[in-house]
């Protein structure tokens, strides 16, 4: 005699079988999300971190050789970096430098935090000691390294003065 339908053994087969496949396909999606949100958190501090190093490269590369004072005694992993820069209505004094693992700005007194999470600022002329080794006072080496999350991005820029 033959049954129509399916034996409760066969029945418990399929969905054993059903259940592989959602497990699979929710770990897939899980590592997927988790990749996501690293990648996203390195991006996020990468671009932060560019933004960050551009406006301190336009704002020294203002600035004349002679008006760059780099104190390199400061925090471990840390550099101070003070100029002045001339224009048209005046002398402006900027100062860069790393409180709290945050990256400070004063501009003529006024201070304002640039990023967060800043893990190495390092500032330092051109000389015998840096890379590439060439003596050039108006060459400045900058090198910002940030940290959040696990993620970590570091830059480093060389800047010619322009007001030289």
């Amino acid at each position: 005699m033959k049954h129509k339908g399916f034996t409760l053994v066969e029945i418990m087969i399929a969905v054993t079988i059903m259940l592989l496949f959602v497990a699979g396909g929710a770990k897939f999606f899980e590592n997927s999300v988790k990749s996501w949100q690293a990648n996203y958190a390195k991006l996020e501090i990468q671009q932060n971190a560019r933004i960050a190093m551009d406006e301190m490269t336009k704002n020294i590369m203002g600035a004349s050789a002679a008006a760059v004072v780099i104190d390199v005694a400061a925090v471990p992993a840390s550099s101070t970096i003070i100029f002045q820069v001339t224009k048209d209505a005046g002398t402006s004094t900027h100062l860069y430098y790393l409180s709290d693992h945050t990256l400070i700005r004063q501009f003529n007194n006024t201070t304002s935090e640039v990023i967060p999470d800043v893990t190495e600022l390092f500032f330092a002329k051109r000389n015998s000691t840096t890379i590439p080794p060439a003596e050039d006072p108006r060459c400045i080496y900058i090198k910002l390294a940030v940290e959040k999350g696990g993620q970590k991005v570091t830059l480093e820029n060389y800047i010619h003065l322009r007001n030289d």
